[in-house]
Formats: structure tokens, sequence, C-alpha cells
């Protein structure tokens, strides 16, 4: 009889040690389970954001060789209408165009701003602002194709800008632009490759609020370093990617390579004066692991703090995906899915 109850109390011993293997083993292959969904999401995610960066690049190589070719061409005298529309402003400093002619629709229109007084005819400042004023088109297109866009525009040494699409009095002409980094870093001295180029997030000067740029440079048929054409975007348009099933077990962030957040959920871009940084934006755990992260190996997960951290770069862009997943509330959430088992 004793033998028989101390072999019931190891066969039941055994029960609850295979038993808890089991479920131990169930619990692991659950959490594996939701962070393999995570991944492939995340995938989704990357594939959408490499595929409008891609497609913003394209468009602006193209805004990039017609602006060079209409500096080949000859065109015809008569200046483009909305250069007879410019007006002086009110500062006796600068100009702009702060009506459209009746001839000209709103959505064919842009908004041209630039410094001094209105040039002549003869000029050849005159001269580049008809040419600026005829990628209006191009401009119109690339708005159509590039809907997430919030600005495309002719950025001029010359001192002008012409944006689209038209908001009058979006903003008034500043020599501070000239020095402005977007524009340096898109000069030759700064870019000797002529490269497209995605400036890092800084704050619209039209009060768009945080801004990230696609920028390429223009040159004329002397190889004379013209202007800059570039793309906007506003953070708060990129909030439309960090979203698919699977992806609510954690936090999801597209961040560039100096650490500032282009994109958070739990971030209101458009409430925002300064860029966020990463290390404002992680766990308590995590901020003092910034620089790791920034350069932990993508396409896999990593084990940091108790922390899962699932990174993946931005084809084409200096930017990558930073997934963060806590794994203490992973267990607990997928133990409280499975009580009754």
């Amino acid at each position: 009889m004793l033998i028989s109850r101390r072999l019931l109390l190891f066969i039941y011993l055994m029960l609850l040690v295979l038993a808890a293997v089991i479920f131990d083993n169930l619990i692991s292959f659950r959490v594996n389970a939701a962070l393999e969904i995570a991944e492939r999401n995340l995938t989704t995610v990357q594939m959408s954001i490499s595929g409008a960066s891609t497609n913003a690049a394209n468009h602006l190589r193209i805004l990039q060789h017609v602006a060079q070719e209409n500096f080949s061409e000859i065109h015809s005298t008569a200046p483009h209408p909305l250069f007879s529309a410019l007006a002086e402003n009110l500062d006796k400093k600068s100009y702009s165009l702060q009506a459209i002619p009746p001839m000209i629709k709103k959505e064919d229109s842009s908004y041209l701003v630039g410094g001094g007084t209105i040039p002549d005819l003869s000029s050849q400042k005159a001269t580049e602002i008809d040419l600026a004023l005829r990628l209006n088109p191009l401009f119109k297109d690339i708005k159509q194709q590039v809907p997430s866009a919030t600005w495309i525009y002719y950025y001029s040494a010359n001192h002008f800008i012409n944006m689209y699409p038209y908001e009058p009095q979006a903003l008034l002409w500043s020599d501070d632009w000239m020095t402005h980094p977007l524009f340096t870093e898109t000069k030759p001295a700064k870019n000797p490759q002529r490269s497209l180029r995605w400036h890092e997030a800084y704050v619209d000067e039209a009060g768009k609020g945080l801004m990230t740029s696609l920028v390429a440079p223009v040159f004329d048929k002397n190889d004379r370093f013209r202007a800059m054409v570039g793309i906007d975007f506003t953070l708060g348009s990129l909030h439309q990617y960090l979203a698919g099933p699977g992806l609510e077990l954690g936090t999801t962030l597209l961040v560039d390579g100096r650490g500032n957040v282009l994109a958070d959920p739990a971030q209101d871009m458009l409430q925002e004066t300064t860029v966020p940084q990463l290390q404002d934006s992680l766990p308590p755990a995590l901020q003092a692991s910034v620089n790791t992260i920034l350069t932990l190996p993508p396409n896999k997960y990593h084990d940091l703090a108790g922390w899962k951290i699932f990174v993946m770069d931005i084809e084409n862009t200096p930017w990558r995906l930073i997934f963060l997943v806590d794994l203490n509330k992973l267990w607990l959430q997928t133990l409280s899915n499975m009580w009754a088992e």
C-alpha cells in the first residue's frame, strides 16, 4: 500500500511537471506566434513606406529634370499670366502672388514669394521666375500622384520660392531662408554628388507643423547651381502607416538616423513645436540605450532590458522602423487570454 501511494504521488508529480512544461511551451508558442504576426505586419508597413518614398523620389527626379531642361529651352517672350499678378508686399522688401488672375483656376496656380522688388521683365531673375511658374502643371500632377505631399516647390538661389498648392499669404519672404539648412545642404558644397536627399525634420515656415523634405539640386545648361526642388511631408501624414494587426502588442516608431522621431502614434505631430527625440519616446528602461537601438542589425528581434526590439530599414531613406515590446506585459497578456486552458 505504501509503495502504491508513493507511486501515485510520483505519477501525480510527474503529471504536474508535464502539465507545467506543456503549459510553458504553449505560452512560449503563443508569445512567439504573436511576435511573428507583428513581424509580418511590420514588413507590410515597411513596404508601404518604402513604396511611398520611392514614388515621391521618382516624381522629384522628373521635376528636377524638367526644371533643368527649362534652362536650355527657348520660351516665348510673353510672361506667364501669374507673373503679371505679382504685387509688392506691405513690408516694401518683398513681393508675392496675393491674388490669382481671373483666367487661372486656383488648382492651376502656385504661391510665389520673393525678396526685394519685382524684377524687370527683361532681367535674368524675371526669366527664372517665369520658368519656375511654368512648372505649375507638373506641380499639380505630382500633388495628384503623391497626395500626402504638403508642398511641392522650386526654391531659387535668386531669392524666391514658387510653391504648390496656392495658399494666399502662406508666408512672407525672409532672407534667412537662404541660409536654412534645407537649402544650404542641397548646394554643391554640401552635396557634391548632386543627389536627392531626405532632409531631417524641422518646423515648417508656413505653419504646417513638423515637416520632412525630399530635395534635389537644379543646375542650368552652364552647370551653375540655380535652385532646389522639393516635396514636403508633414510628420503627421506619416502616422497612417504605423498600424496593422499584431502591432498593438507594442509601440511602433519611425525615426531617422539622428534619432529624430518622424512618426509616433502616441504623439500629435501637428501640435508639436519641436522635433521629438527617440530618447524621450522610449520607456525609461531603454532610454540609456538609444544609440544601441539606432544601430541594431535590422530584420530580427533583439532582447534588451526586458524588451523585445525589432528594427527594419526603409529603402532609399535614412529612416528605420523600431518596434518595442514589453516582454513582461506580453506574457501577462498571453496568460490572461489563456485562463481557461
